[in-house]
């Protein structure tokens, strides 16, 4: 191997080894048996799940912004579009659950559960089951372009459960690595040339 390939090698293994971030995921679901309607098919007494993922390393106070999907067996399956979709805990009510966020802090489905007392969002829990917190009739938007609403709900269980972990490359990391890699190759070109002359 040419030494400016061994010190491209190592330049590579330095910058993947220390611009990588680690993605902390966490996947959260609340169950219910509820009524209300999925883009326009309604639906009564249906078994309805909403999926949340995040990543922990952007958990502000006890919030954390992600994305969420509703399945409805049936029905069908649809992301729904928040302003702000979070996940969030209130430890004094307890409660912990699917919101949107800031400035309209509405609830999409919340759990109440003496153990949300002490938890952050951060790690595993649950099942946990309790009473269901909702806003009945309020529609959130979907991404088929269509809305998602409850009208009744029955008790909810909320589980949370830890996942990722692996390294994943910030996009401004792979910008560097990538410059690195193109100025030691034009660096080796450029010594051949004049190698030659």
């Amino acid at each position: 191997m040419t030494r400016s390939l061994q010190v491209l090698a190592v330049v590579a293994a330095m910058t993947f080894g220390a611009l990588a971030t680690r993605a902390d995921a966490i996947t959260i679901t609340e169950t219910t048996t509820a009524s209300g309607s999925l883009n326009g098919t309604a639906f009564t007494d249906a078994s309805v799940t909403l999926a949340f993922v995040g990543d922990t390393a952007n958990l502000t106070g006890l919030s954390l912004p992600g994305s969420v999907t509703v399945s409805v067996p049936g029905v069908g399956d649809d992301g729904l579009i928040l302003f702000r979709p979070m996940a969030f805990v209130f430890q004094g009510g307890p409660w912990a659950g699917i919101a949107e966020g800031p400035p309209d802090d509405t609830a999409v489905l919340l759990t109440v559960n003496p153990a949300f007392s002490d938890y952050d969002l951060t790690t595993s829990i649950g099942p946990l089951s309790g009473p269901g917190i909702f806003n009945p009739g309020f529609q959130f938007g979907t991404g088929s372009q269509g809305t998602f609403d409850l009208t009744a709900i029955g008790p909810v269980t909320f589980t949370a459960v830890e996942g990722g972990g692996a390294a994943v490359p910030e996009p401004s990391s792979l910008y560097l690595l990538g410059a690195g890699l193109a100025g030691m190759l034009g660096i080796g070109l450029w010594k051949r040339a004049s190698a030659t002359i």
